[in-house]
């Protein structure tokens, strides 16, 4: 009988432990966010204080910075014209100021490095051996991910900076990709611009819900200006879920209910009145179709089933809670 080389045991033993740690690290439900301010000059102040909002959303409700991956165009809190320096507000009122680039702020793509290549590779996985693990989508088949893009666009595409154009095509091409690769398990699109719904259109890949915060046909407007800056700083579909969700906690586990969830309309403004965690059990249609979050704007459920937007909750995308695993079923392979 032959003996078997040594270097063919070790290889033989770092497979298995690599085929070990995947089976460990796939054990339950994980939460992914990519979070992109498309917008550069002080002008534009809003979109960098609408990416920041989302962020700490994300990091107050246990997402963890590891898993979030924060594009910032322009770093408007150091811009000269900043009469509070170092400083990015989404509320006018000087009472109820929170500043959201603080020291725990960790932005991984900023400057010109926020572009439409760069965006598309790193949400698709293609980097090289020197990409930081911190700067990589490293989400699973068991992942709910939420990708939330703010700027200015127009019907079919979203301007990155006014030097690049992300196409309608290509954000269907890429959550096609994801699902290719096992990269999500549930998506949510969430895009705040002028003709938001036209970045929906082509996407068909499974399970991916979109909202929008304008039809193909109208345009995104802003919400208030802060008085001491003098510039807009957050815009209104933004402004409206914050208001809903900003320093609720999310429901211990125990309460979660992942599946269907229906709350009776009549209950929606009780609910959100008292900013109860029971918000985050909502059903995504409810929550920000129900004259709750947006008066206006458009959705688009999941291509192979769309009544999941009745089904889906708020919290699934917004709470990391480590739920158990939910199998659904994908009747038509791509």
């Amino acid at each position: 009988m032959k003996e078997i080389p040594s270097c063919a045991l070790w290889l033989l033993m770092i497979c298995l432990l690599l085929a070990v740690t995947s089976v460990s690290s796939d054990g339950g439900v994980n939460n992914w966010a990519v979070i992109v301010s498309t917008s550069r000059y002080w002008h534009n102040y809003r979109h960098s204080a609408n990416a920041l909002s989302f962020y700490h959303l994300c990091k107050q409700n246990g997402i963890p910075d590891s898993r979030i991956l924060l594009f910032l165009s322009d770093t408007v809190a150091c811009n000269p014209r900043n009469l509070i320096p170092g400083t990015v507000y989404n509320n006018g009122s000087t009472s109820r100021r929170t500043n959201l680039y603080r020291c725990d702020t960790q932005v991984d793509f900023s400057g010109y490095a926020v572009n439409t290549h760069t965006f598309l590779s790193v949400v698709q996985g293609r980097f090289d051996a020197t990409q930081p693990q911190s700067r990589r989508l490293m989400s699973d088949a068991n992942s709910n991910l939420l990708v939330y893009l703010t700027g200015h666009g127009g019907e079919g595409f979203l301007k990155f900076q006014d030097t690049s154009y992300l196409y309608s095509e290509e954000i269907g091409v890429m959550f096609t990709l994801l699902f290719a690769q096992r990269m999500y398990r549930k998506a949510l699109f969430v895009v705040e611009t002028c003709h938001a719904e036209s970045l929906c259109l082509a996407i068909t890949a499974p399970n991916v819900a979109c909202i929008a915060s304008s039809t193909v046909s109208e345009d995104s407007y802003s919400h208030h200006q802060d008085p001491d800056i003098g510039i807009d700083v957050i815009d209104t579909f933004t402004y409206n879920t914050l208001s809903q969700l900003d320093g609720v906690a999310c429901p211990p586990r125990s309460e979660q209910q992942p599946q269907q969830v229906r709350v009776n309309p009549q209950h929606h403004a009780s609910i959100l009145k008292e900013r109860s965690s029971a918000v985050y059990n909502m059903d995504l249609f409810s929550f920000f179709f129900r004259k709750h979050v947006s008066y206006r704007g458009a959705y688009r459920g999941p291509v192979n089933n769309p009544s999941l937007m009745s089904q889906w909750t708020v919290g699934e995308f917004f709470c990391d809670n480590g739920a158990s695993i939910e199998e659904i079923t994908l009747p038509n392979a791509l």
